[in-house]
C-alpha cells in the first residue's frame, strides 16, 4: 500500500522524549525572553504606563513562543520523528535459541512426539511390504508432512534422517519437539498427539538441560548460560553426545495407557501387549536411524543493538570471490546447529540420546550494480513522472516534462548456495521487495533468510525503477540542479515502487494504481523467468516468485499471468490486486501460493485481503495462508520474522511438502 512509505516509529503520543525534551527547551527560551523583554524593552511613555508596558511584552513574549513551540512540534512530529526514531528491534530470539527455549522452559522433560496410527504400525516390526511402505511414510517425507500440514514447531526446526548405508530412510519412534505444558495435559496437532512426560518421571542426566544456547530467559541457572556462551565459540563440525532421558518401562506403559496421551488403537494395543512384545517393538525402532532436527543459527549479540544480517551471527565469515571486491560481492558463511535422537535400550530402562552438532553454511552474493558485468536484469521503458503529473503535462504552460527510462531493475542481489551437495534439486526464487526499500540496503547482508541448508535456491531480488508516486505528488524535495533536466532546484519526491498508486486510502481497502505501470513490471518479471528458466533446461516449474507488501502484490500478478507452470509462490504481508486475472483452468492451478501475513497489519488489513485470497480458492487454486504475530510488534513492517516465513515455505515447497490450505 502507498502506506507503506510513511513507515515511522512507534508512537508514543505527547509523552514522547523529544516531545518533552522540547518543550523544556522553549520553556526556557520563553523565560530567557521575558526577562530581556523586561530589562531592555519595557519602558514608560507619557502614551503608556509600566504596568501597560509589561503585559504588552508579556502577551508578545509568551504568544509567540507557544506558537513556536507548536510549530516546532508539528514539524518534529511529522519529519523528525521518522529519521531520528525509526521502527525499533526488540530483543532478538534466534531460530535455534527458540527451539531450545520452548523444549526445556521451567522443567526438563523429555518430549515424545507420536503419529498413532504410525506408532501402531511400528510396534510390530515391519517385514517385506509393510517395510517398504514404512520407508515410503519417513519422516521428511511428502507423505507424512503432509498429514501434519506441513507444520513445524519453534518455527526454525525440520525432521530429517539420515538413512543408513544401503537402506532406505526409515520412521523413528521418538523426536523431541516443543509443547505447551498445562498441568502435563496434552496439546493436539492435527493427527499427532503431543506429550510432555511428567518431569518426576524422568532421570535427566547432567547436561541434559545445560545443552547449547538453552534459554535466555530469566531466571537461567548461571552455570547453564556460561555453558551456552562457551559453546557459542565452537568450531562447526563438532558434536556432543549425551543422554537426554531415562524411563523405565513401567513409566512407559503408565503414560502410553493415560487417556488423552496416545490415540484409541495405540493405547488398547498397550494394554494387551505383553512386556516382552513391548521391548521387542522398541528394539526394532531403536534399530532406526537418528532422528535429525535442524535448530536453525544464533545471533552473536541478541540485544536491541544486535543487527538482523549476517554479521551478527554465530560463525560468520566472509570473503572475497576471486579478485572481486567486498563491495560487489563475497561469499558469507555461518553455523546453523542440529539435534539427532536415538532410542537406546539399557537394560529394562528406555534411554533416549541426545547428540547436538553444528553444521557451516555459506552463500555466494552477488551485488550486481549498473554498468557491471552481468549486465541489467530487464530493460523495459517505464514513466518516472508520475501518472497524475503526466495528464497535467497537457497544459504547456504547467513546464511539466515526462520522464521515461529503461528499468534494469538494478541493484541487484544474486544469492547462490555454496555449501550444499550437487544432487539436492536446483531452484530459483525472484523476490520482489517492498515499496521504498532496495535490494542491497535491505537484503544484501541477510542470505539466512532464504537458505538454511534444506534446498539448493539460487535468489535473485531486484531494485524496483525510482520513480514519482501519483497519491504523492505534492511531496517536494531540494535538490542540486544539475540533476534535473528542467534545471529546477525542487523535484517530486521519488520511491523505488513497482508500480504507481493514483490513491492511498491509508490501508482501509485497496488503492487504485496505473495499470501501465504494473504490466511493464509484469513483462520484465516473464523475461527474467524464461531467462532463467534456460539455466534449468527449460523447467519453469523450478522457478518460484515471491515478495513482500507491494513486491507481493507485483510478483503475484506476474505468477498468475504467466502462460507455464511455476514451482509456487511465496507472498508476505501483502494481497492479490483486484486488477489481476484469476483463470480457474490457469497454467497455475497446481502452484502452491503461501501467504503470511500479520495479525495486525493496518496497511494490509485482513478483511479486505482475505476476499481476494478467497478469489484463489473459490478458482481451484492451491492456496496455504497463516497469520501471525512479529514478535517485534511492528505489524505491517515486519522484521526478522520475514527470513523465517520465507524458510518455512522454502522448505515447504521445494521440499515436496506443500499442502492445501
Amino acid at each position: 500500500m502507498a502506506v507503506e512509505a510513511m513507515a515511522g516509529a512507534a508512537c508514543l503520543g505527547f509523552m514522547a522524549p523529544g516531545l518533552i525534551n522540547g518543550a523544556i527547551c522553549w520553556l526556557l527560551v520563553g523565560i530567557f525572553a521575558n526577562y530581556c523583554a523586561f530589562k531592555y524593552v519595557v519602558k514608560e511613555t507619557p502614551k503608556i504606563t509600566m504596568a501597560e508596558s509589561k503585559s504588552l511584552a508579556l502577551v508578545v513574549v509568551w504568544a509567540s513562543t507557544i506558537c513556536l513551540w507548536l510549530f516546532w512540534s508539528f514539524v518534529y512530529m511529522h519529519q523528525m520523528v521518522p529519521l531520528i526514531y525509526p521502527v525499533h528491534i526488540i530483543e532478538k530470539v534466534d531460530s535455534c535459541t527458540l527451539a531450545y527455549q520452548k523444549s526445556t522452559r521451567n522443567y526438563a522433560v523429555l518430549r515424545i512426539l507420536v503419529d498413532d496410527l504410525s506408532w501402531y504400525e511400528w510396534a510390530q516390526p515391519p517385514t517385506g511390504r509393510a517395510r517398504r511402505d514404512a520407508a515410503h511414510g519417513a519422516v521428511g517425507s511428502p507423505s507424512r508432512t503432509a498429514r501434519t500440514g506441513g507444520r513445524e514447531e519453534a518455527g526454525e526446526s525440520e525432521s530429517e534422517r539420515a538413512p543408513p548405508q544401503g537402506e532406505a530412510k526409515s520412521k523413528s519412534l521418538f523426536s523431541e519437539r516443543a509443547i505447551l505444558r498445562d498441568r502435563g495435559q496434552l496439546r493436539l496437532r492435527r493427527r499427532f498427539a503431543v506429550a510432555g512426560c511428567p518431569a518426576e518421571a524422568l532421570e535427566v542426566r547432567g547436561e541434559a538441560v545445560a545443552e547449547a544456547g538453552v534459554s535466555h530467559n530469566e531466571g537461567s541457572d548461571p552455570s547453564q548460560t556460561q555453558r551456552r556462551k562457551r559453546s557459542r565459540g565452537e568450531a562447526a563440525g563438532k558434536s556432543q553426545k549425551e543422554v537426554a532421558a531415562v524411563l523405565t518401562p513401567q513409566q512407559l506403559r503408565a503414560w502410553l495407557q493415560s487417556p488423552g496421551n496416545v490415540g484409541k488403537a495405540l493405547r488398547e494395543w498397550s494394554q494387551a501387549v505383553s512386556d516382552g512384545s513391548l521391548r521387542g517393538s522398541l528394539r526394532s525402532v531403536a534399530g532406526c536411524p537418528p532422528l535429525r532436527q535442524r535448530m536453525g543459527f544464533r545471533f552473536r549479540d541478541p540485544s536491541k543493538s544486535g543487527s538482523w544480517g549476517a554479521e551478527n551471527l554465530v560463525g560468520h565469515g566472509e570473503s572475497r570471490l576471486g579478485r572481486l571486491p567486498l563491495k560487489r560481492g563475497g561469499e558469507v558463511s555461518w553455523h546453523s546447529y542440529w539435534t539427532a535422537y536415538r532410542l537406546r535400550l539399557q537394560g529394562s530402562d528406555l534411554v533416549i540420546q541426545r547428540t547436538a552438532g553444528t553444521k557451516e553454511l555459506s552463500t555466494r552474493i552477488e551485488k550486481r550494480r549498473r554498468g557491471e558485468i552481468g549486465g541489467p536484469l530487464a530493460s523495459e521503458l517505464v514513466h518516472v513522472t508520475a501518472h497524475s503529473r503526466r495528464e497535467l503535462a497537457a497544459d504547456r504552460r504547467k513546464k511539466i516534462k515526462v520522464i521515461r527510462r529503461a528499468a534494469h531493475l538494478l541493484p541487484a542481489v544474486i544469492m547462490r548456495p555454496s555449501s550444499l551437495p550437487q544432487s539436492l534439486q536446483r531452484w530459483t526464487l525472484i523476490y520482489l521487495h517492498g515499496m521504498g526499500s532496495s535490494a542491497l540496503a535491505n537484503y544484501a547482508d541477510r542470505p539466512h533468510y532464504f537458505h538454511d541448508g534444506t534446498a539448493s535456491v539460487k535468489v535473485i531480488i531486484p531494485t524496483a525503477p525510482s520513480r514519482e508516486v501519483s497519491c504523492f505528488d505534492t511531496w517536494f524535495t531540494k535538490t542540486r540542479a544539475s540533476k534535473e533536466p528542467s534545471g529546477s532546484k525542487w523535484r517530486l519526491e521519488r520511491f523505488n515502487s513497482w508500480y504507481d498508486y493514483t490513491s492511498n486510502h491509508g490501508g482501509r481497502r485497496e488503492d487504485t494504481l496505473d495499470l501501465h505501470s504494473l504490466h511493464a513490471m509484469q513483462r520484465a518479471l516473464h523475461k527474467i523467468i524464461w531467462r532463467e528458466a534456460e539455466e534449468l533446461g527449460g523447467r519453469t516449474d523450478r522457478i518460484l516468485l515471491g515478495g513482500k507488501s507491494q513486491g507481493c502484490a507485483t510478483a503475484l500478478d506476474a505468477a498468475l499471468t504467466f502462460p507455464k507452470r511455476l514451482g509456487g509462490f511465496i507472498g508476505l504481508v501483502g494481497h492479490l490486486l483486484s486488477c489481476t486475472p484469476v483463470d480457474p483452468g490457469g497454467p497455475q492451478v497446481s502452484t502452491p501460493f503461501h501467504f503470511h501475513h500479520e495479525v495486525e497489519d493496518d496497511i494490509m488489513q485482513w478483511d479486505w485481503v482475505q476476499l481476494e485470497e478467497q478469489r484463489l480458492r473459490d478458482a481451484g487454486y492451491q492456496v496455504r495462508s497463516t497469520r501471525s504475530r512479529d514478535p517485534e510488534g511492528t505489524g505491517h513492517f515486519i522484521g526478522g520474522v520475514e527470513g523465517q516465513w520465507i524458510r518455512r515455505s522454502l522448505r515447504e515447497i521445494c521440499g515436496g511438502t506443500q499442502s492445501r490450505g
